[in-house]
């Protein structure tokens, strides 16, 4: 899945401390201070709820010490990139109150190269800074506050990939605009042509971010805990993006946004019985976004094309989960969860009227501006554990999950208030965890289906009765479609000096059915053919640590090559004389890639601190190409590079 609007869901779930993440932008986080991160693999609708299909990354962040204490780092690296982290504890004050700040800075000037401007692009500068208080008055209850401040300052880039062929259906590149003609075809050309844009506007991106999270962990007695989690967040935006990439001012936009977030959620954990444990819990999510978009087009002539969105998501739900030891050997686990969502959406598609004026004469009065839908889902899962001896441990599980339903915020017409259904995920698995040889071996083997009814898909498709050219991003719902594979991975100690990691997966994936309406017309189109996109058929990793005592310190040498098969990115018309006919656009295929990295660095102590000096390579074998294509049919067509080859050098502090 990849869109900026946060009218639509993710499907891989990020959680910070508990707080889930509700929109696909913003989710980038750096942090200095984990304690630890989990990357949990399908649907995980139970315990983390809806929009976690794909699986849930939970990062959690360390605790105040209580005890005085630095961790700091600087980096430098291509690009002139510079990045600091700093974490300070302080001693504990009283006997109950620990407090700790923590900073994180990044700049960096960019790996593109504006042509037209004659000068680097791309810059982007990211200051984090926060801090978190743990108050623990009795060894029963603990209340834990955190704060944190996100400042993001920069420029987005759009590399042209236009192509001159009527038949692409790119205006920009074979109307009568003008654009040069080096600036087309782009997508032919070596990839170094895949970092360099022909911008001719300013692109600015402020961005700033306030989070507060407050979790209380108690004991209830009896075996039991409770743990309450409640976050807000707000957002801020200003951006603005010359999509088409071009040295003419073809596609313009500005995108205003305020988002903000609230969750409140209860859980009661605890030993019911030597062979029971039991979770109940209860959830809330509330969130809003009002976006104001200016849109510049030559297609608009001296018309503005504004869109102003209010959006608005509340969620409830309930679920309770078990685990149950009928033996020594065996766990048998179950769980459930409902969900009831609400959502509500006005929009004025993104007509040539200012935002005093939101509902468009045509579709007067303004309740017609204005959508609604609910959305209601049972999900659950079972698993079973057997263990075969004390290292080796074989499961079987079922999990069903859904992706909840919705409004398109960038449909440019009444299609914006017809809601898209719910996405649902039926999960397969079945698997064997195991070390050997005293431990100095671990396999890890899993093999799965995924079946997807009514999965969401967003096509770019012309907007029915409006400007020529003019084009609207919609969600449709795929019947049916399925994912197979298996995936396998490796540790292997063969002397307590040297270690070596590896992975291998193979997916195989397809829609099932597939119908929609590409054209605007009216008619159903049959698209079930076309490949589903952002699966590559195969990925490895193969990487090894190399530690050894050197000196007064430790030497560290580590190395990975990791691979990912080509993969579709887009779904368009494939040409606009040809009605009823879709492809996955050529200029979207995500290439192959293999990525080198490695690093080399040595720990010792100074001074009472412990100190770590580090140089470091990445895409050493300098493997470019495409990051993401977006064909806006009928306009132009856009992309961005995968990061090339950087090296860079940072010193640690630790005391």
């Amino acid at each position: 899945y990849a869109d900026i609007e946060k009218s639509q869901e993710p499907t891989v779930g990020v959680v910070v401390d508990g707080v889930f993440i509700g929109t696909s932008t913003g989710q980038f986080f750096d942090f200095f201070d984990i304690e630890q991160i989990e990357v949990l693999r399908g649907p995980q609708g139970t315990l983390f709820g809806r929009n976690t299909i794909g699986g849930v990354i939970n990062v959690t962040r360390t605790k105040p010490t209580g005890e005085l204490g630095v961790k700091a780092s600087l980096a430098y690296g291509s690009f002139n990139t510079v990045t600091g982290r700093l974490v300070v504890n302080t001693p504990m004050i009283g006997d109950m109150l620990s407090l700790k700040g923590f900073l994180y800075y990044d700049n960096t000037d960019g790996y593109y190269r504006n042509a037209t401007l004659n000068r680097d692009a791309g810059f982007y500068k990211t200051l984090t800074a926060g801090g978190t208080a743990l108050l623990k008055p009795s060894d029963t209850f603990e209340v834990k506050l955190t704060y944190d401040h996100i400042r993001e300052r920069g420029e987005t880039v759009a590399v042209p990939l236009s192509s001159s062929n009527p038949a692409s259906g790119d205006l920009l590149c074979f109307g009568p605009f003008g654009s040069p003609a080096v600036e087309c075809n782009r997508s032919s050309l070596p990839f170094r042509g895949v970092y360099t844009t022909y911008q001719n506007n300013q692109t600015p991106v402020i961005a700033d971010s306030d989070g507060l999270t407050g979790e209380i962990n108690a004991s209830l007695g009896g075996g039991f805990d409770l743990v309450s989690i409640s976050a807000w967040r707000r957002t801020k935006e200003d951006v603005t993006q010359d999509f088409d990439g071009g040295s003419i001012t073809f596609f313009l936009t500005n995108r205003q946004q305020v988002y903000r977030q609230f969750s409140e959620e209860l859980r009661v954990v605890g030993e019911v019985t030597p062979w029971m444990n039991l979770l109940v819990g209860a959830y809330f999510f509330d969130s809003r976004y009002a976006l104001d978009q200016t849109t510049r087009s030559v297609l608009f002539g001296a018309a503005v094309q504004n869109q102003n969105v209010d959006h608005s998501s509340k969620s409830y739900a309930g679920f309770g989960d078990v685990k149950l030891k009928p033996s020594e050997n065996l766990t048998i686990g179950l769980g459930a969860r409902y969900t009831e969502d609400k959502k509500n959406i006005t929009t004025n598609f993104g007509t040539f009227v200012g935002k005093d004026a939101p509902c468009p004469a045509a579709v007067a009065p303004a309740t017609l501006c204005a959508g609604n839908a609910s959305f209601g889902k049972f999900t659950w899962r079972a698993s079973a554990d057997y263990k075969m001896s004390e290292n080796q441990l074989m499961y079987v599980s079922f999990s069903r999950g859904f992706r909840s339903g919705g409004f398109v915020g960038r449909a440019a017409s009444l299609s914006a208030l017809r809601a898209f259904l719910p996405e649902t995920v039926d999960a397969y698995e079945i698997g064997m965890k195991a070390d050997w040889l005293d431990r100095r071996l671990r396999t890890n083997i899993a093999a799965y289906q995924t079946d997807y009814n009514d999965k969401q898909e967003e096509i770019v498709r012309p907007v029915a009765g409006g400007v020529v050219g003019a084009q609207e991003t919609l969600i449709t719902n795929a019947g049916t479609a399925r994912i197979r594979g298996f995936e396998a991975e490796f540790q292997a100690l063969p002397s307590e000096n040297l270690m070596f990691d590896a992975s291998l997966s193979w997916t195989n994936a397809d829609y099932k059915v597939f119908r929609s309406d590409v054209n605007a017309d009216g008619i159903l189109d049959d698209i079930s053919a076309l490949t589903l996109r952002r699966a590559p058929k195969w990925q490895w990793s193969f990487g090894g640590t190399y530690t050894k005592e050197v000196g007064n310190g430790t030497l560290e040498l580590a190395a990975s090559m990791r691979y990912v098969d080509e993969y579709q990115t887009t779904i368009i018309r494939q040409r606009p004389d040809v009605v009823g006919r879709a492809v996955n656009d050529p200029r979207g295929l995500a290439e192959s890639r293999d990525i080198l990295d490695a690093s080399l660095a040595y720990t010792t102590k100074l001074g009472g601190s412990e100190t770590r000096f580090m140089v470091y390579g990445r895409n050493l074998t300098n493997n470019r190409g495409l990051s993401s294509t977006l064909p806006v049919a009928g306009l132009f067509t856009f992309g961005s590079g995968r990061p090339p080859r950087s090296y860079g050098a940072e010193v640690q502090v630790k005391f």
